[in-house]
């Protein structure tokens, strides 16, 4: 993923997030209009106040006035206020939450649509972090940074317009302050929105490196280096401390400095505001409202450089997440031919792959046909190509040159779910999901009822294995299967191949980590499976594939032999010669 990322300008970040609000734009003006009458109703306390200080200065004052003040300001800018608050913050967070659902869905899709070549790039940690960490990053722009972002910057706009209207010429000494601000601001932001980037870069790696160091735990216990990687985790958490601590001090010298400005904007007042009180020119409430009102004026400011500070955060998070959304799979499904009957036939034509433009060919010139119903086994020395074989025939990947037919269709011209809904899986490394046994045979699929997962069972010899865990089929499985055995997850793996029951089968070393006696089960399991469809065994255990239709022996990316096991034992070339190693003794 390395090679894929790229900075984003501000423009496009913002351009991107706003096809994902623009659809709430007349909810967005709703509550930004509650927000604004929030905003008046608060700010009209201090005029009240200002009112107050004019009556006792003139001595006309009386109990009845103060009660009628305190109870317009109560019900007004308390009551009202909190009110059309409470109204413009719920209808902002419902928008929020509903943009950041759309977002985390369109990233989850997406992810879903990469091929197998970018997610041997990119790896797992980032793709959690996008999903789960800055999508939650975003969930606080849209639900609270925005909110108070737009409430800060109403009551700073209407605390100047009242202001105005209350003295012209006190406004202008408060104002002679702001292009000071806008530059302090301006600054801050443009640090603000590096140091953000090196933040969540350093949290990224480290959470990249705890995804890998917890997936592999047991390699890493089996070979006791649990103190090299804390001395490397030790250093990726170092290096989000540093960034972290810079970022904060950036913002722990700013903040002193607005408030020094706002000290200094609150003597001027005080002295000028008093020098023409004292000469008549202004009543000394004007003074006190003014007092009131550039607090209103300066916590919004502060407040907003605060919320700067994480909106730049979120707008850090909108990149990386845009940067994933712009990866493009490399196999695009291109095809809308369906298999009405799928019969299983594979024809290979002079096929040549390789898995980069720089590396050597994995596959050259490569050719045969597999007839339907036949069972073919592939063998060889590792790394000669067989699993290559196998992704292509899914087409995790495409070839560089020759064609590729399933049923006489080029595998291009097929509609690529529709090619893969008639393959099944069978792989070393079973995969099971967080559920019950149950819910993995089905794969979530409610086509498939309990009683054809049974019967799946008892043909793949399964059923007393799971019968006899504690719950049966409704047995809880951990993640990725930890609580059962090897042997036991690959049972269960045939089980699910036998219940999709799909017109191709496809087994990866499916035997190469079990016991005898788990082996001598699924053995069975095969025969049962090889049943009216096409099977492709992948092996290095060559007992487990000596009654094949067919072996093809690849070696160094081409087919080098041919047969069944008798034909090739009597060529006595490579396949002989793998076998008699295995066996020799």
């Amino acid at each position: 993923m390395q090679n894929n990322e790229r900075k984003m300008k501000r423009g496009e970040i913002l351009s991107r997030l706003f096809k994902y609000t623009s659809k709430y734009k007349g909810q967005y003006i709703l509550a930004l209009f509650f927000g604004f009458l929030a905003v008046i109703c608060e700010l009209i306390g201090p005029l009240m106040l200002s009112k107050v200080v004019d009556e006792l200065t003139d001595g006309s004052i009386t109990i009845k006035y103060i009660i009628e003040m305190t109870t317009i300001y109560l019900v007004v800018s308390v009551f009202i206020s909190q009110l059309f608050l409470f109204i413009e913050r719920w209808m902002l967070v419902h928008i929020g939450q509903k943009i950041v659902y759309s977002i985390r869905e369109d990233i989850f899709i997406h992810v879903l649509s990469l091929s197998h070549k970018e997610f041997t790039s990119i790896p797992t940690g980032k793709l959690v972090t996008r999903i789960t960490s800055d999508t939650l990053t975003l969930n606080e722009m849209f639900t609270k940074t925005l909110v108070n972002m737009i409430r800060d910057l109403i009551t700073a706009l209407v605390a100047i317009v009242i202001m105005v209207i209350v003295s012209a010429k006190m406004s202008l000494y408060i104002l002679a302050f702001t292009p000071l601000l806008l530059v302090i601001t301006y600054f801050f932001a443009r640090f603000s929105k590096n140091m953000y980037r090196h933040v969540r870069n350093a949290q990224t790696d480290m959470n990249t490196f705890l995804s890998e160091s917890i997936n592999g735990i047991r390699v890493i216990k089996a070979y006791s280096v649990e103190d090299k990687e804390r001395k490397v985790f030790k250093e990726k958490n170092r290096r989000v401390l540093k960034t972290n601590i810079l970022q904060m001090s950036v913002f722990a010298v700013f903040r002193p400095i607005i408030y020094s400005i706002y000290l200094v904007s609150v003597l001027v007042i005080l002295y000028f505001g008093g020098r023409d009180a004292i000469a008549g020119g202004i009543s000394a409430a004007v003074i006190v409202a003014f007092y009131s009102y550039i607090s209103y004026y300066y916590d919004p400011i502060v407040d907003l450089a605060e919320l700067l500070n994480t909106f730049e955060d979120s707008l850090s998070s909108c990149e990386k997440i845009f940067v994933l959304l712009d990866i493009k799979p490399t196999i695009v499904n291109c095809g809308s031919k369906t298999l009405p009957s799928f019969s299983g036939k594979i024809e290979f034509r002079h096929v040549y792959f390789k898995y980069n433009k720089d590396s050597r060919y994995i596959l050259e010139d490569v050719s045969f046909i597999i007839n339907p119903g036949e069972t073919i086994a592939l063998v060889g020395p590792t790394g000669g190509g067989k699993s290559t074989i196998i992704n292509l025939i899914e087409r995790n990947y495409d070839i560089e040159k020759g064609e590729i037919f399933i049923d006489d269709i080029n595998i291009l011209d097929l509609d690529l779910n529709e090619l893969r809904r008639n393959i099944g899986m069978m792989l070393q490394d079973v995969h099971l999901f967080s559920g019950s046994i149950m819910d993995n045979i089905r794969l979530f699929d409610d086509t498939i009822t309990d009683n054809m997962c049974i019967e799946a069972s008892k043909k793949v010899s399964a059923y007393d294995m799971i019968e006899g865990l504690s719950d049966g089929f409704n047995t809880t499985i951990y993640e990725n299967g930890m609580n059962l055995s090897q042997g036991q997850r690959q049972l269960i793996s045939f089980t699910r191949a036998m219940a999709a029951n799909p017109s191709m089968m496809i087994l990866d070393e499916a035997t190469a980590n079990i016991d005898t006696k788990t082996e001598a089960l699924i053995q069975e399991g095969i025969l049962e499976l090889e049943k009216g469809r096409t099977m492709i065994i992948v092996a290095h255990r060559l007992s487990t594939i000596k009654h094949a239709s067919r072996i093809f022996v690849v070696n160094n990316g081409r087919i080098v032999e041919e047969g069944s096991h008798n034909d090739l034992m009597r060529v006595k070339g490579l396949y002989y010669n793998l076998y008699l190693s295995q066996y020799k003794d």
